[in-house]
C-alpha cells in the first residue's frame, strides 16, 4: 500500500471504478399492453367514439457524492464504536454495524446537500439541484412539489439525460445517492424497480491489489465491497431520516442486483401516497435471509482448493473464502479478536436476526434468534444460515453449507474432494485445527412475500399507485473505510430501472415482454 501524500487520510493505492445509473425506463411502451386489448373492437355502431386509455410513468432525479472534497469542511468523523453525536446527521445515512462515518451537524446538513449535489434532471441553472420548468413555481419553503405541478406538466424522461454516476478514482470513505422522483399520469398502475449488471471487470492486478489477503482472483471485489439501500424518500429530499419505509439496506452491490434481476419483472413498489396526510405507514416487501433449515447440522463441508459450482459457474474455492465468492451475501464477519474467547459464549447482531456463537479452544458452535436485538431468545425460531466460512491456518478455509439436501444440490462438488456431514451440535474449526482468523456468516437474501402487491393485486387493498401520484424511491451506496487494496482498478456498470402496467385487467403479477423498457 502506498499513502495518499494529498489527503494524507487513507493509506491505499488510487484505484479506478465506475459506477453506472442509467436506463432508467419509463416504462410507457409497456403501458399499451394494459390497454390497447381492451379497447379493439369489429362491431360498428356510427357516432360513437372509443378513445384508448395511456399510463405514462415519468422520472426525475437528483444525486450526491462525497469524496472528502467538496463539503469536507462540514464533516466531523466518528469512529466504529462511537455514537453520533446528539444534532447530527450520520453519513452514509442508512449504514450499520461498526463502520467509521461521516457526521454533519443538523444546521448544516442543507449546505452539506448542495456542496455534495453532482448532478440533477431538470437542472436549468446548473447547480446541480432539481429546477427548471414547472419546478418554477414551486416554493421552497412552503410546496412541496406533488401539491404544485401537475402530473402532466413533469418533463418527459426520454427528453432528460440518464443519470450517471461515474467515479474514477474511488476510495474507502466516499458513499453517494440518488433519489427517483416517479410522477405516474393518467392511470393507477403497478411500479417496478429494476436492476441489472451489466459489466464487472477487475481490469488486471496490481501489485498492492495482489498482495491484500482479501484479494480472490476472478472475483470483482468492488461488487461485494460497496453496500447499497433502498427506501421510500417519503418527503423526497434525499435523506433517510430513520422513519421512512426501507426496502432493503446494507446488502452488497452483487446482492443488490441479484434481487432486483432475479425478480420479474423486478422489484413490486408499494403504493404509499406522499402527501400532507401520509402516515408513512405501508406493508412494504421485505428483504430475508432466503429459505433453508435453521438447524446447526451441516450438510456437507468443503475446503480451500476444493472445485464448486455457483450460479453454474465453476468456481475454486479460495485460500480466504469469502460470501461474495459463493453467490452470497455476508450476515456477519467475526474477527478472531471478536469472538467469545475459550469457555465463552458471546450474541451478534445481524439484520436478520442475532448469532449466539459458543467457543471451545478453536472450534465454535453456533444458532440463531429471528429478532436482532442483541439478546438471543431460544424461544425465537433461527434464520437460516446458508454456508459458514471459518478461515486460519495455511491450509486456508472451511465452508460448512447448511442449506444443500445433498452434496449436489446448490453448491456441487466438481472435484473429487471428500465430503463429510455435521452432526447435532457439530462444532466447527479450520482445515488444520489452528487458531481461527475469522468467520463468514452467509444468507442467500430473498424477498418475502409472493410479488409484494397483496392479495393478487386487487384493487381494494390500494396496492395499486393512483394516477397523478408522486413517490420517491431513495438509493443510497458507499464504500466502507475498513477495505482496502483488494477493491484496486475494478470497474462494474449497472442499470436501474422502472416498469409498469395499469392495475384495470391486470393482477400485479407483470408483463414482461420484449417492448418492456
Amino acid at each position: 500500500m502506498t499513502e495518499n501524500e494529498e489527503t494524507n487520510t487513507f493509506e491505499i493505492s488510487r484505484r479506478k471504478a465506475l459506477a453506472a445509473l442509467g436506463t432508467i425506463g419509463a416504462a410507457s411502451a409497456g403501458a399499451g399492453l394494459g390497454t390497447s386489448a381492451w379497447f379493439s373492437d369489429t362491431e360498428t355502431f356510427e357516432g360513437n367514439t372509443l378513445t384508448a386509455g395511456s399510463l405514462d410513468l415519468k422520472v426525475d432525479w437528483e444525486e450526491h457524492y462525497y469524496d472528502a472534497s467538496a463539503g469536507e469542511e462540514l464533516v466531523t468523523w466518528i469512529g466504529a464504536e462511537e455514537s453520533v453525536p446528539d444534532g447530527s446527521q450520520a453519513f452514509p445515512m442508512t449504514a450499520t454495524g461498526d463502520i467509521r462515518r461521516a457526521t454533519v451537524s443538523e444546521g448544516d446538513v442543507t449546505a452539506f446537500m448542495k456542496a455534495t449535489a453532482v448532478e440533477a434532471r431538470p437542472d436549468e441553472d446548473g447547480d446541480n439541484l432539481v429546477d427548471g420548468g414547472p419546478y418554477d413555481d414551486v416554493n421552497d419553503d412552503t410546496d412541496e412539489p406533488w401539491e404544485v405541478i401537475a402530473c402532466e406538466d413533469y418533463p418527459d424522461p426520454d427528453a432528460l439525460e440518464r443519470p450517471m454516476i461515474e467515479i474514477e478514482d474511488l476510495k474507502p470513505g466516499d458513499f453517494g445517492e440518488v433519489t427517483f422522483s416517479l410522477h405516474l399520469c393518467d392511470n393507477p398502475g403497478y411500479v417496478w424497480l429494476t436492476g441489472e449488471l451489466l459489466e464487472a471487470d477487475e481490469n488486471g492486478v496490481t501489485e498492492p491489489e495482489a498482495a491484500d489477503p482479501d484479494e480472490v482472483a476472478d472475483v470483482v471485489e468492488l461488487l461485494d465491497v460497496v453496500k447499497t439501500s433502498l427506501w421510500y424518500d417519503e418527503d423526497c429530499d434525499n435523506q433517510a431520516d430513520g422513519e421512512e419505509t426501507v426496502i432493503f439496506e446494507n446488502l452488497s452491490l452483487r446482492s443488490a442486483l441479484d434481487l432486483l434481476s432475479g425478480a420479474e419483472p423486478g422489484l413490486p413498489l408499494k403504493s404509499q401516497f406522499v402527501d400532507s396526510e401520509s402516515d408513512g405507514e405501508v406493508d412494504n416487501p421485505l428483504v430475508g435471509p432466503g429459505t433453508c433449515s435453521t438447524r446447526s447440522t451441516y450438510d456437507t463441508l468443503h475446503t480451500t482448493g476444493d472445485a464448486v459450482t455457483v450460479d453454474e459457474e465453476e468456481v475454486e474455492i479460495s485460500g480466504n473464502p469469502k460470501c461474495g465468492e459463493l453467490g452470497l451475501e455476508a450476515a456477519i464477519k467475526v474477527e478472531s479478536e471478536d469472538l467469545p474467547g475459550d469457555g465463552n459464549t458471546d450474541v451478534y447482531t445481524t439484520p436478520y436476526g442475532d448469532i449466539e456463537i459458543t467457543q471451545e479452544g478453536q472450534t465454535i458452535q453456533w444458532r440463531t434468534d429471528s429478532s436482532p436485538d442483541g439478546e438471543f431468545d431460544e424461544a425465537e425460531d433461527g434464520f437460516c444460515m446458508s454456508k459458514v466460512g471459518v478461515k486460519g491456518g495455511s491450509e486456508g478455509g472451511n465452508v460448512y453449507s447448511y442449506d444443500n439436501d445433498n452434496e449436489n444440490s446448490n453448491f456441487d462438488d466438481d472435484s473429487e474432494a471428500e465430503l463429510s456431514s455435521g452432526e447435532p451440535e457439530a462444532w466447527l474449526e479450520t482445515p488444520t485445527g489452528q487458531d481461527i482468523s475469522h468467520i463468514s456468516f452467509c444468507v442467500d437474501p430473498e424477498y418475502t412475500g409472493s410479488n409484494g402487491n397483496g392479495d393478487n393485486g386487487e384493487e381494494e387493498n390500494g396496492e395499486c399507485f393512483e394516477n397523478s401520484t408522486t413517490q420517491c424511491i431513495g438509493f443510497e451506496w458507499w464504500v466502507p473505510v475498513d477495505h482496502g487494496n483488494e477493491i484496486q482498478s475494478d470497474r462494474a456498470v449497472f442499470d436501474l430501472g422502472f416498469y409498469t402496467e395499469q392495475c384495470r385487467h391486470n393482477d400485479g403479477s407483470g408483463m414482461v415482454t420484449s417492448e418492456q423498457e
